[in-house]
């Protein structure tokens, strides 16, 4: 009866142990793709800033498309050979950011609703398991500054610039706040 109860123990402690490690792992999963995330944010937006600042909305737009995937890759560094990572949308600008089967449902969910919005609070998971690895979505909404681009109103050149760059171009018409897509991390 002894040995029984002792087997038991060790074997709590080892599952005990296991599941302490499988936290922390997910805890530093989710702290790294929120610190990309923020990083690929800050970068890409320092960046679109100082080009509509000083060159206009049109060159922004032009730099974007010439230069946001390098961007992001060099602002990711050495975070590349741990991570896949992007931008999605259920209203694409660039098709290269179609979505993965597994964003679709929460893209599904969000399309239509606004920065604080009820009806998406604790939908999505920070951390979730897809295809056996972790992932982790983190959703854009709408800034002033995005309106430019992303708005109702976007002006004739601008228009005819981003119908030029991106023929198929579904991105406009958003409003303030209004959900827009996710960031992606997933492990490689």
């Amino acid at each position: 009866m002894f040995k029984t109860k002792l087997i038991i123990l060790l074997w709590i402690s080892c599952f005990s142990v296991y599941a302490l490690e499988v936290k922390q792992t997910e805890l530093e999963f989710t702290a790294s793709a929120a610190k990309l995330v923020e990083d690929l944010k800050m970068s890409l937006m320092s960046k679109l800033k100082d080009q509509m600042e000083h060159k206009g909305a049109v060159a922004a737009v032009e730099f974007c498309n010439t230069n946001a995937g390098p961007l992001a890759k060099n602002t990711a560094g050495d975070r590349l050979n741990k991570f896949k990572f992007g931008r999605t949308s259920h209203k694409l600008r660039n098709e290269k950011n179609q979505p993965a089967r597994w964003v679709a449902p929460y893209l599904e969910k969000f399309q239509g609703t606004f920065e604080g919005d009820s009806k998406t609070q604790g939908v999505i998971p920070r951390i979730m398991l897809v295809e056996n690895k972790r992932a982790y979505l983190s959703p854009i909404y709408v800034k002033a500054q995005c309106l430019v681009c992303h708005g109702e109103a976007v002006a004739a050149p601008l228009k005819q610039k981003l119908t030029q760059l991106y023929p198929k171009d579904q991105a406009q018409g958003f409003k303030l706040n209004e959900f827009r897509g996710f960031f992606w991390v997933m492990e490689k």
